[in-house]
Order: structure tokens, then C-alpha cells, then sequence
């Protein structure tokens, strides 16, 4: 972990002039993560949780970056403080009972030390409250990576733009700037020649453009982009090395499982991250060229200690393109080694929709409005076609055709900008490259759409209209409300990372991230409530990827025999059918289809069927 010191006798004055102790500097501090929530005393040990920050600055030319040492113990000290805490990780994971586990959160954009903590704590707090949560063998690592604030020390960056400006813009800006003034001075003496407008114009066009890449950098979003991809994810992948390390010479007797949560731009550093510790060059994972032909197998093994397990994508910012298996891409990837994936998404999620296409308009390769979307704006479908104008209004829970079943969620799925701009993912310019193939990358995916999901009454993410599409009258409702949030986020919505402000939010997504799909039915199921139930009442809609259509076929029906609270919510108890040589779960008007080899179907003696289900070595007989 840590950096190398440079021992080359021809260094330049200006590097000499670095302080020694900051070459001892490691690539990672790691310290403990305190919760300012009292864990459930229930949870025995409670959850052990870490911050692991990046020590790259913001900027090249700086030095120590700030909050890293609260302390004021040095880089030296640091760097062996982080190398026990690696240790205390591993001792951790090899000393408690059940499955270990490391779950990982990483920030989005925009998120400086302050902000990227204070979630974390919020993530750490919540999960340590839950008892049945709190005692697994779970160890939490907080991952920030060098994200800027776009209203930190503002007037200093406005400084450093116009210092960091390369001479020509720089000059451009100075004289046709000037131009611009001398020029309105004229016009105002009353003095009207016939080239002064024109000049006047083009000064001032001149000015605008260089001041335009003035503030395209002050909005942070292109610098933030460059720093989780040469800063975020190898220090990531740095981070893992060391902790596999470490845990390889514990020799426990079980990988351990490594799952995901992330935010905005944080997928982007995540699907990145899982590319390269992936072992491209598997023979199960290589294939053919042809990424449409089945045969790609990936492990969810990597390195020495750990295994792959859950992914869970809130609001990414990672395009859309990603789900689309045209062509090889970090998303692909790691959703073939994940065993389970879920992404949250939301229509009105104006940092996407607005911010970050407009600013990868620049260099994202899209000939249409569509191709430039982002994968947090893909939402469940609305319209019948690209010519339907009337649409439906939304349907929450889970989402399935007239026969109620929910087949593959690549049917399910739309981008749309308003009622007349609206395409499914088996339109052009998605079709022909998406397939209703249970492999397809499209399909690995479960999508919750967050458009309209309320806690207590509120919306989380958007006003909560429950119309077919936002449009115009929509959208300026809409960030006049971000705009009331951002100055007191009492008063409006927060379009982007309201995921995490209400309870309906922080339920489903953590207990996904640090429990998994079945511990998720497991707990509503105490609680009184299931999927379907849970996801009408608070407004969501859900696009199953077939694993978790199975998860909860089987669920329901090991419910149904063992009369678990879950098959006793009015309206909702679970009921076993045979349709040939298939047999289903139905639940109200859903009909979801057990798994291959998870059941048989008998004949009874008075020649009625009735299936038998086997999972987990016992078998239970019920008609």
C-alpha cells in the first residue's frame, strides 16, 4: 500500500522540493467508520464498519488532501495504521461464525469527505439497527474516491480555472474581452459604423465559448469523471488486493463473498473496478467473438480469498448503451460473475436526464437523443409502441403480461423524455441487439422504478404524480423542487439520491446490498407483507430478472406450506399449479414459474395432481 519514493539522483529542484514524508503517503487510509447510531443491542458484536478514502488530491499540483489525517499522525503513521486496520478486516472475517462477507459502498459525483462519510454513516447506522443484520459476518467498507463539491471553495476554483486556462483560450478570452468593451463604448458615443455590430458579435461569441469551458470545469462533473477512472478504481483494485492478501494468509476454509453498492457515478468505479480483477483470459470466460452465442461461463471467483456475490446500482451513471449486449462493456461483465444484480432507477432524476447527458453529449458516441440516455433513466414501460401517445398509467409491483406472468425484463423496459418521445428496448434504435434470452446482459438485471415511490405519504425521488410521463409543465415542477431541496431539504425533492431519505428506499436497498434478494422476502415476510404487497403500497414498479423470479416462486410456496406470515396477507396467500409439465406459483393476479428441477408434479389417487417441491435436501408434498 504504500508509494514508492523516488531514489533517482537527477530529480528536478521542484520535485526535491516535495516534503520527504509525504513519499511515505500510502494509496488508501483505511479507519474505523463510528455510527451516531446505537446499534441494537440484539446484534451482539454489531456491524464492523470502515472508511477506506483515496489519498489522491483534487488537483495534481496539491499535496496532502484534507480530512485524511484528523489526527495530524503523518503519512508514515498512516500508512501502518492502515495496514493493522487491513488486518483487524481479515482477523474479523476468520473469527465469527457464518458465511464472511464484504460489502462495499461507493459514492457518487459531486461528493466531497463530508458528504461521502456522512452516507456511509447513514448506511452503517441503519444496517447496525437491524439485528438480523447486524450479526452476520459482514464487514462494511465505505469507499471514497477524490470527488469535488461543486460549492466547495468556489471562488478558489474560479481562481485556478482561469490560472489552469491554456494560452490561447486565455488570450482569446483577454482580447476579445476587451474588444467586447471598446466596442460597446462606441456604440454607446452614438457612433454606428458598419463593421462594429458584426465585430462586437463576434467578440463576444469568442468571450462566451472560452467562458462556457470556464464553467464546464467549475461544474465539476468532467473533472469527477476523470478522477474515478484513473484515481477511483485503481486505488479500488488496490484496496482488494491488499484485503486478499491479507485474507489468503488467514487460510479460511471459504471465499469470501464480496458485494456492491453504489451511487451515481460510484457504478462507473465499481463495473470498472470488477473488470480488472476479472481473469479475462478464463477459458470459461472467453467465448467466441460473437457476444450474442451462449458459452460464456465467468467464476465469480477473484484473487486468492474472495467470490463475487451482489451488485446493487442506484441511479447509475453509466449509459444505458451498458444493458444493450451490442458490444463488450465493464457493466457486461460483472453481471456475469455477480450471482445476484439489482439497479434503481427514476424518470425524473434531473441530474441524469439533464446534467449528465448534456454533458457527455460531448463525447458520448450517440447519433440520437436515446442513444445518449443514461441506465439510471430506464424505467419500466408506459406506451405500447413508439406511436402510442395515450400510454397507460403505471402499474406498480411486479411487472407482468396479461397472462400475469412476468417473463424477461427486457420487455418491461422504456426510456422515455415525455409522452410523444418514448422508446421500449425492443425498438430501433435498441432493436435487433437486445433478445428475450434469459443470458442477455438486458435481462441479469432486476429494475425497480422509483418514479412515484413515497414514504409516508411523500415522494422519494419525484412529486409522486402517477402520470404516464413527465413533460414540460412536469419537469419545471419538478427542479423548482430539487432547486427548494438544495437550498433546505425539508422543503422539496431530491431527484437524484432521495433513494436513501426515506425508510421505503433504505429497506429495500440495504437489506439487497448487505443480505441479498431471499433475506429481503424473509424480512417482509415478518413484517407481515411481501414483494408484490410492498411494492403497490409504496408506489414502485419492478421488473424481475428470471433468478429472482425463481427466488420468489420458491419462496411463496415454501410459505404456503409452512403457513408463514407471508401467506397469510389478505388477498395474497400463495396457491400451486400445474400447467402441463410446468408448474407455477400464483399469487393474486401474478403467476410466477418454479425452477427446473426444484419440484415433481404426482398424481394423487383420485388422479389429481399435486406437485412436490424439493429445495434445500427436504421435500414437501402439497396439491
Amino acid at each position: 500500500m504504500r508509494s514508492m519514493p523516488s531514489t533517482a539522483s537527477g530529480d528536478s529542484p521542484r520535485e526535491n522540493a516535495i516534503p520527504a514524508t509525504l513519499r511515505d503517503l500510502p494509496f488508501l487510509v483505511l479507519r474505523p467508520l463510528e455510527s451516531r447510531v446505537t446499534p441494537n443491542p440484539a446484534s451482539a458484536a454489531g456491524l464492523p464498519g470502515y472508511l477506506a478514502m483515496s489519498t489522491a488530491a483534487a488537483n495534481v499540483e496539491d499535496g496532502f488532501p484534507e480530512g485524511l489525517d484528523p489526527q495530524g499522525m503523518g503519512p508514515a503513521a498512516l500508512c501502518r495504521e492502515t495496514d493493522r486496520h487491513l488486518e483487524e478486516i481479515a482477523a474479523l472475517l476468520a473469527d465469527r461464525s457464518g458465511n464472511p462477507e464484504v460489502v462495499i459502498a461507493v459514492h457518487g459525483f459531486c461528493n466531497d469527505l463530508k458528504g461521502a462519510e456522512a452516507w456511509y454513516r447513514d448506511i452503517h447506522g441503519w444496517v447496525s439497527g437491524q439485528s438480523d443484520l447486524a450479526c452476520r459476518n459482514v464487514v462494511f467498507l465505505g469507499y471514497r474516491w477524490p470527488a469535488e463539491n461543486i460549492f466547495d471553495r468556489l471562488l478558489q476554483r474560479v481562481r485556478d480555472s482561469f490560472s489552469a486556462l491554456p494560452t490561447l483560450p486565455r488570450w482569446l478570452l483577454l482580447f476579445n474581452g476587451l474588444a467586447a468593451l471598446a466596442l460597446i463604448g462606441v456604440l454607446l458615443s452614438g457612433w454606428v459604423g458598419g463593421v462594429a455590430v458584426p465585430l462586437l458579435t463576434l467578440a463576444t461569441v469568442v468571450a462566451a465559448i472560452v467562458l462556457t469551458l470556464v464553467l464546464l470545469r467549475l461544474v465539476v462533473y468532467f473533472r469527477d469523471t476523470y478522477r474515478s477512472s484513473y484515481y477511483g478504481i485503481p486505488d479500488l483494485v488496490e484496496l482488494l488486493r491488499q484485503l486478499d492478501g491479507v485474507i489468503a494468509r488467514k487460510e479460511m476454509k471459504q471465499r469470501v463473498k464480496l458485494s456492491f453498492l453504489a451511487h451515481s457515478l460510484g457504478n462507473s468505479v465499481v463495473t470498472g473496478t470488477i473488470r480488472v480483477l476479472a481473469n479475462a483470459f478464463e477459458a470459461e470466460a472467453v467465448g467466441t467473438l460473437n457476444g450474442h452465442l451462449p458459452g460464456k461461463d465467468p467464476s465469480s471467483d477473484i484473487g486468492q480469498s474472495f467470490r463475487l456475490e451482489r451488485m446493487v446500482l442506484v441511479a447509475p451513471d453509466i449509459p444505458v448503451e451498458s444493458v444493450i449486449p451490442r458490444r463488450s462493456n465493464g457493466l457486461r461483465s460483472a453481471l456475469r460473475r455477480m450471482h445476484e444484480s439489482h439497479v434503481f432507477t427514476n424518470e425524473g432524476d434531473l441530474a441524469l436526464r439533464l446534467a449528465s447527458t448534456a454533458a457527455n453529449f460531448f463525447s458520448f458516441p450517440a447519433r440520437t437523443r436515446y442513444g445518449g440516455y443514461r441506465l439510471g433513466n430506464l424505467t419500466l414501460r408506459h406506451f405500447a409502441d413508439q406511436d402510442d401517445r395515450r400510454g397507460q398509467h403505471p402499474h406498480y409491483g411486479i411487472a407482468a403480461d396479461a397472462s400475469g406472468s412476468p417473463d424477461l425484463p427486457v420487455k418491461h423496459l422504456e426510456i422515455r423524455a415525455s409522452d410523444a418521445e418514448h422508446r421500449s428496448l425492443t425498438e430501433v434504435p435498441f432493436a435487433p441487439w437486445v433478445a428475450s434470452v434469459e443470458q442477455q446482459v438486458t435481462n441479469r438485471l432486476s429494475y425497480y422504478d422509483c418514479t412515484d415511490a413515497i414514504h409516508q405519504g411523500r415522494g422519494l425521488v419525484s412529486q409522486a404524480r402517477r402520470v404516464r410521463a413527465l413533460n414540460l409543465l412536469g419537469y419545471m415542477r419538478l427542479t423548482l423542487a430539487y432547486l427548494l431541496f438544495n437550498v433546505n431539504s425539508s422543503w422539496g425533492v431530491d431527484t437524484h439520491g432521495g433513494y436513501f431519505r426515506g425508510e421505503t428506499g433504505r429497506l429495500l436497498i440495504y437489506r439487497l446490498a448487505f443480505a441479498g434478494f431471499d433475506e429481503l422476502l424473509r424480512s417482509l415476510a415478518v413484517q407481515q407483507s411481501d414483494l408484490e404487497s410492498f411494492c403497490r403500497h409504496h408506489q414502485i414498479q419492478l421488473a424481475l430478472a428470471l433468478r429472482d423470479q425463481h427466488s420468489l416462486a420458491l419462496f411463496l410456496a415454501e410459505e404456503r406450506n409452512v403457513g408463514a406470515p407471508a401467506a397469510r396477507v389478505p388477498g395474497h396467500s400463495p396457491s400451486l399449479v400445474s400447467e402441463g409439465e410446468s408448474a407455477l406459483v400464483q399469487q393474486g393476479s401474478l403467476r410466477l414459474p418454479l425452477p427446473a428441477g426444484s419440484y415433481e408434479i404426482l398424481k394423487r389417487g383420485d388422479g389429481a395432481p399435486a406437485i412436490r417441491i424439493r429445495r434445500k435436501n427436504e421435500q414437501a408434498a402439497y396439491e
